[in-house]
């Protein structure tokens, strides 16, 4: 596969792109994202499942940048729309598909992935995924544009108040989304050591 003369804003540009390279990165990222998703965790006190999206949809947008990143996560609701089971399965196993999804006490979750896909991926382009420091700002900043889509459509579907909010779609994921943080911001700039040296 052939280097890029362009110098690369992130790890996907590293190589040369075509537009089949940018759909097959585009569909990777979707193919990324479900797959974590199915790692799930059910909690008994909350409607909302610890899962690996997160994880998937920060280090997708690192990779892939902005509009690539939107594009998987935009194809990836798309496709639970569509009727296919991609979203985290819910407590009891099964999968919501089709129109239910925008009903998911979740749904907000979903939405900021898209969200959080293009503002990790514009931060990302700027060089912030090639350092540990940046790469964990960035994570940070995208976990913060997750929870808030989160939180406030579990609070329009549920009617709960904000510490009953707080408590379902928050608290509970705060040490889990650090670690994903942790595991993010050595991995992508691990990454970019590791093909810098290749070029070298």
């Amino acid at each position: 596969m052939s280097i890029s003369t362009v110098s690369p804003r992130v790890l996907v540009e590293t190589v040369s792109l075509t537009w089949v390279r940018n759909a097959v990165a585009v569909l990777t990222g979707t193919a990324f994202i479900s797959v974590l998703a199915q790692v799930s965790i059910p909690l008994p006190f909350t409607p909302v499942p610890l899962t690996g999206q997160t994880l998937a949809i920060l280090l997708t947008a690192g990779a892939l940048g902005t509009w690539r990143s939107m594009s998987s996560s935009i194809l990836y609701l798309g496709l639970a729309v569509a009727g296919l089971p991609v979203l985290a399965p819910q407590p009891d196993g099964t999968h919501v598909i089709g129109t239910q999804v925008f009903q998911m006490a979740s749904f907000g979750y979903v939405v900021g992935f898209i969200v959080a896909s293009f503002v990790v991926g514009k931060l990302s382009e700027r060089g912030l995924s090639k350092s540990i420091l940046g790469t964990t700002f960035t994570m940070l900043i995208g976990n913060v544009v997750i929870y808030t889509a989160g939180l406030i459509n579990l609070k329009n579907v549920t009617g709960a108040d904000w510490s009953q909010v707080f408590a379902w779609g928050l608290t509970p994921f705060l040490i889990g989304d650090l670690i994903k943080v942790v595991i993010a911001a050595n991995l992508l700039p691990a990454t970019w050591k590791l093909v810098n040296r290749s070029h070298n």
